[in-house]
Formats: structure tokens, sequence, C-alpha cells
């Protein structure tokens, strides 16, 4: 079967005919053209879609939306059944933004939520993004990144991975690639464990090992943790675990925190409210080896290019989920021989 995208050369097609000038309604700050969009059996208003979001780049709030259900199919796999955040942008990114928890009041019914109980009391409210729909939805209240737990609601006290992310000193992603060397021959060569990457569309790359949801987020957070304190102790000229930026002295920042209840990361291939609008694309280990490599090197123009010609590396990663019981044991096993 052939998992890439199919390419178009035309932007999505409008069901603009009947467009009238109207007051927003979704959390807008100003009077604009109500447009609209299909998607599945749904037909949804999309409000200003002419906005520039991205001031220097000239990318509009439709553009965004376009983006979004093109690549829907691709994305939702991966969001499926996780409680969402969406961080908003009203009025692109360079205006106010805020993140958001619990789904705005007034919401379609076909939109699916959930009502999560917090750690320390109550409930959040939570859209499950489980169709292109709602992803168009959600986009057109100016979210621009969606950020997903690390389980899903059949057991959201059991994530079904890991993620460390590495946060380079600056803009030196020549230290995130080395940084990916060091990790990946520790836990594939030593380890044994399946690894899939992805550059965030920021500045690193998060290192993401699919998990079998067995075990309790203090369990799997405990030996994020120790993971990375290990690699930081082998590696203390590159890498390190100290979270006050004044301590890392130069070095790659190991970042372990979003392996917490409640904690987010951001989806694949979602866009960041940066400049050009660049995507969190997974790529193949192999690639980081290319120079011209960068955590913002694909973007919502470039990225269908890249995925009619290269199958999408995390396609398959739920097949590759891990025991972390003997993740473990090899681990202990390692560090006795060191």
């Amino acid at each position: 079967m052939d998992l890439r995208w199919k390419t178009a050369s035309s932007p999505l097609p409008r069901l603009a005919a009947g467009q009238e000038s109207q007051k927003c309604s979704q959390g807008e700050s100003e009077v604009g053209i109500m447009s609209f969009i299909k998607a599945g059996n749904r037909k949804l208003e999309i409000s200003n879609e002419d906005k520039v979001f991205y001031p220097d780049s000239g990318i509009t709030k439709g553009e965004l939306v376009e983006y979004y259900k093109r690549a829907g199919d691709m994305i939702i796999p991966y969001m499926k059944d996780r409680p969402l955040t969406m961080r908003r942008f009203p009025d692109g990114i360079e205006g106010n933004s805020f993140y958001q928890k619990n789904a705005p009041k007034g919401i379609p019914d076909w939109i699916k939520t959930e009502a999560v109980k917090n750690r320390e009391g109550g409930t959040t409210n939570h859209i499950i993004c489980n169709d292109v729909a709602t992803l168009i939805f959600i986009t057109n209240y100016g979210n621009i990144t969606p950020h997903i737990w690390l389980s899903k609601l059949d057991d959201l006290d059991k994530p079904d991975k890991i993620i460390i992310d590495l946060d380079p000193p600056g803009d030196d992603f020549k230290a995130v690639r080395s940084a990916v060397k060091l990790i990946y021959e520790l836990l594939t060569d030593e380890l044994d464990l399946p690894v899939f990457l992805m550059l965030t569309g920021s500045k690193g790359v998060h290192v993401v090992l699919p998990l079998r949801p067995k075990n309790k987020f203090d369990e799997v957070r405990d030996f994020a943790s120790e993971l990375a304190d290990f690699l930081a102790q082998n590696h203390p000229r590159e890498l390190t675990t100290e979270v006050r930026k004044s301590k890392r002295e130069g070095r790659l920042f190991l970042d372990v925190a979003r392996n917490a209840y409640a904690q987010t990361g951001v989806a694949p291939y979602s866009v960041r409210a940066i400049e050009n609008a660049p995507v969190a694309a997974p790529v193949n280990y192999g690639e980081l080896s290319d120079k011209s490599m960068n955590a913002q090197k694909y973007n919502i123009k470039n990225i269908f290019k890249r995925m009619g010609q290269v199958k999408d590396p995390w396609k398959e990663i739920n097949r590759h989920r891990f025991s972390l019981g003997r993740a473990r044991e090899k681990f202990e096993r390692l560090k006795s021989k060191v």
C-alpha cells in the first residue's frame, strides 16, 4: 500500500459563493467576511479567512485552515482519543495568545468532548479531535498548534509514549544533530528500544519512544528522568538536565517534563506559531545527517512535496510499542557495567 500523501497543485475549493459580511462569533476580535469549507459531511463556517496570521510571510488564516484540511487525514490518527489543549492566536502570531483547555461554550453537539478529572480536583472539559472537521473548527477559533496528551481516553493515567525534548542553546541545530546520535546509539544499540524522531518546527527535536500503556505516569517519568540523567552524566560536555538556563553553560537540555499526567506534546504535522508556518515533521534518523536539516525545514508550503516522496516515518509507530519493565531491566544491566 502506498503510504505517501497525494499532492495537489491547486488550493482547496471553497464553498464561498454566498459569502456575506457578518459579525464573527468564534472569538475573533473584529467584524469580517464569513465563508465556508466542507470536511466530510460537515460544512463549516470560517471567519476572516483573509486575516494575515503571519505578517512577514503573509500567510493568512484561510491558508492555515486549508493546510489542516489537506493534512488532516495524516494528523488525526495521532490525535485520536487524546485530550486537546488549544493555544489560540485570534489576531495572528504577533497578537495576544492564550492556552485554552476547556472546550468553548456553545460548540456544536457533533464535536466530541470529555470531562477529564484534574489531579487538584474538579474536571476540565477537553475537546477530543477525532476528525478533520473538528481540526478545522478549532483552527477557525485561532488555534495554530494542537497540543495533545501522551495518554488516551481508555486510561488517561497510563501514557503510550515517552518524549525527550532536545532543547539546544540558541539556534544551534548542530548540537541537536550530535545529541540525537548519542541518544539514538544508547536507546537502539544498548537498550534495543524503538526510537522515532520529530523536528519540532521550533528549535529542536522530539525523541519519541512508543510505549505499551501498562504503567502509570509516575513510573514512566522516573524512567525518562533516569535515561536523561544517564546520558548527561556520560556526556557532560554536550548534554545537561539542568532546568535553569543559567546552569546549562551552552549545553543541550534534555527535557522530560512532558512525561506527566495532563502534560502535552505538539501533535505530528501540526503548524507552529513562527514565521513561515513551520511544521512539526516526523523524520527518519538518517535524514538528520543532511547538513541542511534544521528544526524548521518543513512548512505548510513544502511539506506536501516531501510527503509525496517519502512515506510517513511514524506510520507504524504503534506496532513498535515496548514494555517498560523489560526496558528497565536492560537499563539496570547497562548501568551495572558502567
